[in-house]
């Protein structure tokens, strides 16, 4: 396997993982299963775990963009991100319903509310699978505009990112955020990781692949300042500072992934990223439920910190495992993979 693929595995190894993390001590917390020393852990994982993973698929996406045509992208590329997108729906029902039952403090508890989340998600994507409906969007974006110069484009999409960034931190009320949901954030906010790294790919990549174990030490030592300065100096430029702060994200994600290439276990996860990203939340929010009903008080405050770590290895093994059992079985690996007869829906014109 050669260096860049090492390191563009383990850099979509680490997004899945932090993101995995994330969300286990986002549930957990409804458990009351929360440590005060994970404050200081969440602003570096928030800063690089989407970012990151739209950088990487930008990376990823450069010869399907430029080579292939519109039959070919949809057929073999966004064909399987549309059919999973539909098809785990009720999965996320399923999970956010269960969880709005059982769990304390929850936004909403109606099984009518959550019927109609599922079935508007082609305009309003639910929960996690947002990030699908995002990456469809950036490739048929991509491949619109490629003509356009790529200056052009950098600069409409940065301006895209730091106007929805001002309007979500300083103008649209939280209640308006979340009708708009996730998707439509993630579009405007993160469309320039992705396209920056497809426009700018060759460069990126003979860079990386020259960086110094040093010099990576440098760009994640500058990443934590940048971070850490943002998150408690209160350095605030009405929400756009969050364009910064993503912007080290993906620097650091990248310079950490350089500096563990080698450890396979996180190659092997980022080449199974699809498959963790569609099933870890289910898995974790049964978890947290159990724990809930069970009514297990944990009051250390270093178990609390522990356990959402802990949590995570076990999600993500459960995840691929079900995966490896499922595409063994005729019938059931049509979860992750479409059918032909889907993809032949692309073959017209």
């Amino acid at each position: 396997m050669s260096e860049r693929i090492r390191w563009i595995d383990t850099a979509k190894g680490l997004a899945i993982c932090f993101i995995v993390f994330s969300h286990a001590h986002g549930w957990l917390m409804f458990t009351y299963v929360n440590s005060r020393w994970i404050k200081f852990v969440e602003p570096i994982l928030y800063s690089v775990q989407v970012p990151l993973f739209f950088f990487m698929s930008g990376i990823l996406a450069d010869s399907w963009i430029k080579e292939k045509n519109w039959k070919e992208l949809f057929t073999e590329k966004l064909s399987p991100f549309i059919w999973c997108f539909l098809l785990w729906q009720p999965v996320m029902f399923l999970y956010k319903y269960m969880a709005a039952l059982i769990l304390p403090n929850q936004q909403d508890s109606s099984l009518l509310n959550h019927l109609l989340r599922m079935f508007i998600s082609p305009v309003r994507p639910n929960a996690e699978l947002w990030f699908l409906w995002v990456l469809i969007i950036f490739f048929i974006a991509a491949k619109l505009t490629r003509k356009i110069p790529k200056h052009t484009q950098i600069v409409i999409a940065v301006l895209m990112s730091c106007l929805m960034l001002f309007l979500r931190e300083s103008i649209l009320s939280e209640k308006i955020v979340r009708i708009l949901g996730n998707g439509f954030n993630g579009v405007f906010i993160h469309y320039i990781f992705f396209l920056t790294a497809y426009l700018y790919k060759d460069y990126f990549i003979k860079c990386i692949n020259k960086l110094s174990v040093r010099n990576a030490l440098l760009f994640i030592l500058l990443w934590l300042l940048s971070i850490y300065g943002i998150t408690y100096c209160n350095i605030s430029f009405f929400g756009t500072e969050f364009f910064i702060y993503y912007s080290f994200g993906v620097i650091g994600g990248i310079a950490l992934a350089k500096l563990f290439k080698n450890i396979q276990v996180l190659s092997s996860i980022g080449k199974q990223t699809l498959q963790i990203y569609l099933a870890h939340t289910f898995f974790i929010v049964v978890i947290s439920c159990i724990l809930y009903l069970l009514s297990i008080d944990i009051n250390n405050d270093i178990v609390a910190f522990i356990l959402p770590f802990v949590l995570s290895i076990v999600v993500i093994f459960i995840s691929i495992k079900m995966y490896n059992w499922i595409k063994t079985k005729e019938k059931l690996r049509y979860m992750y993979a479409p059918p032909n007869s889907f993809k032949t829906l692309f073959d017209g014109k």
